[in-house]
């Protein structure tokens, strides 16, 4: 199992689990995020600035994916390489193990 298959599945230490699950929201339902979430990342042991790169590099790979979507642009032919990569970054139709909706 690797963690573009499936991160919930991986023995993960609480504070990556905790910016993986924020990251997950913010790509996928990003109207979701709470001010609840912020404070879950502060409490694990992030800071703020390490908070707002992690928005920052969540929101730049959403938008860099929505925009080659958008634009009809084939994925790289080293990604098509790895296919749980490829895997990664598309989108599902049906929701994830964490009940979010991945579809277009």
């Amino acid at each position: 199992m690797t963690l573009a298959q499936n991160w919930r599945a991986l023995p993960l230490p609480e504070a990556e689990r905790a910016m993986l699950g924020y990251v997950e929201i913010l790509a996928l339902a990003p109207a979701k995020a709470t001010p609840e979430n912020v404070e879950t990342l502060r409490q694990v042991g992030f800071s703020d600035e390490e908070i707002f790169e992690i928005v920052m590099v969540t929101g730049y790979y959403s938008l860099r994916c929505r925009m080659a979507d958008g634009l009809g642009v084939e994925i790289d032919a080293r990604l098509k390489q790895h296919g749980a990569l490829a895997t990664a970054f598309a989108y599902r139709d049906e929701p994830d193990a964490g009940g979010v909706n991945r579809s277009r």
